[in-house]
């Protein structure tokens, strides 16, 4: 069954509910009589139909959502679909909406599309063509993947795995007097001016087993150092695949409700702790990293990384030339023992010291850099000098959590310098 929708969608009353804006707030872009014809009159005669269909069952004291969940056919749960897809639609619109998403549904986006653009335009064709239907739908899989779908007007996401994210009406707005049959341009005017993109970002977060974590800085801040592009690709689209097929992997199973170091901690050696290693590497990856990132650690792990190595600068060669060899995997990690020395080691991809007893400070990832090319050296160089979060890196030397303990050794560490 799919799940409760965010919002005022959560057990509704079988009524229409107050518009959360002014019926003339959506002007010009959708008139006061267009609104009070969807909103208002054609709301209320499915909302009547309902209660008599209604008055004297069992249905009589459930709420909206559990009407249509207990009654998955016939004329209840049609009526029931009816009344919800309204109060639905109209949370999907807003003064002042338009522009695109944010956060983790934008990165959802871009993986399933390549780009919002490549989405909108995807949206719009499937909308502008939906003649068998009355609703296009933005939703989001089980496993986080986000998809379009046309539904017809008696039936809703709701009773599907699916959870529903946006949608537009398109089977009676043809009609009005905004639009006329000129469907296509009341889509388009949707996306540019209408779609309340706040409603459909916090849906996309409900019932994420796992996710890609909120980012600690914008995409814009590592500019010249990252541009824009690697960082929306590696921290938002190729984080949020791991975490979309890491969620695919544990559906169902006993790791569904664990958290991520649990789900590795007790999986074994096999796609799922490949996935979570991979979803886990990509997170730390993002916290080793700042804008302006200071140049020289201090403290206690300064002083570690002398008695190692002798001298910040034979740290960061003897790292830079791990890294640069480091052909055969895919991240070098600075690590600290149990003893407080520390050490560097590369691993592969579905990897991760984070289950070790020994504790994880700082990695970089050495491939899929769209700024650099082949040529890793140079993001290597770029990345100790401009980019560490030593503070991050500090903490963790300093953590009184001298790693996580488990049972088994799962990986094993590349040739330590």
């Amino acid at each position: 069954m799919g799940s409760t929708q965010t919002q005022d969608m959560n057990d509704l009353e079988i009524s229409v509910p107050v518009l959360p804006y002014a019926a003339y707030a959506l002007a010009p872009h959708m008139s006061n009589e267009a609104l009070e014809h969807h909103c208002g009159i054609q709301h209320l005669a499915y909302v009547v139909n309902l209660n008599k269909l209604i008055k004297g069952t069992k249905y009589d004291r459930l709420s909206l959502n559990d009407i249509i969940k207990a009654e998955p056919a016939g004329d209840i749960c049609s009526a029931a679909a009816q009344v919800w897809n309204h109060t639905f639609f109209r949370h999907c619109l807003t003064p002042k909406g338009g522009g695109t998403p944010g956060g983790a549904l934008a990165d959802a986006i871009n993986l399933k599309w390549g780009s919002f653009d490549k989405f909108k335009l995807a949206f719009q064709t499937s909308a502008a063509y939906n003649f068998d239907s009355a609703l296009t739908w933005l939703v989001k899989k089980a496993d986080g993947s986000v998809d379009i779908i046309n539904v017809a007007a008696t039936a809703t996401p709701l009773t599907t795995d699916d959870m529903a994210l946006l949608c537009v009406d398109v089977w009676e707005l043809d009609t009005y007097s905004d639009y006329r049959n000129l469907r296509p341009k009341f889509v388009e005017a949707f996306f540019k001016s209408m779609v309340n993109w706040d409603f459909a970002e916090k849906n996309f977060a409900v019932n994420m087993v796992h996710t890609v974590p909120a980012l600690s800085c914008t995409t814009h801040e590592l500019a010249l150092k990252m541009s824009h592009e690697t960082f929306e690709y590696h921290c938002g689209m190729r984080h949020l695949a791991y975490v979309i097929n890491m969620n695919k992997l544990i559906k169902g199973t006993e790791y569904e409700r664990l958290s991520l170091i649990e789900v590795l901690k007790n999986a074994p050696a096999g796609d799922i702790y490949n996935a979570a290693a991979q979803v886990s590497n990509h997170t730390l990856f993002w916290q080793c990293m700042k804008p302006n990132g200071s140049r020289v650690p201090g403290g206690a792990l300064a002083d570690a990384i002398n008695l190692k190595w002798g001298s910040f600068d034979a740290f960061k060669h003897t790292f830079q030339m791990s890294a640069v060899d480091n052909n055969s995997s895919t991240w070098t990690w600075l690590i600290k023992k149990l003893d407080g020395t520390v050490y560097i080691a590369n691993m592969g991809a579905a990897d991760t010291p984070l289950i070790m007893a020994d504790k994880a400070l700082l990695c970089i990832n050495v491939e899929e850099h769209v700024d650099y090319r082949n040529l890793n050296p140079k993001f290597i160089e770029t990345f100790l000098n401009k980019l560490v979060n030593w503070d991050f890196v500090a903490k963790n030397y300093g953590s009184k959590l001298g790693g996580i303990e488990q049972s088994k050794q799962k990986s094993t560490a590349g040739k330590a310098t």
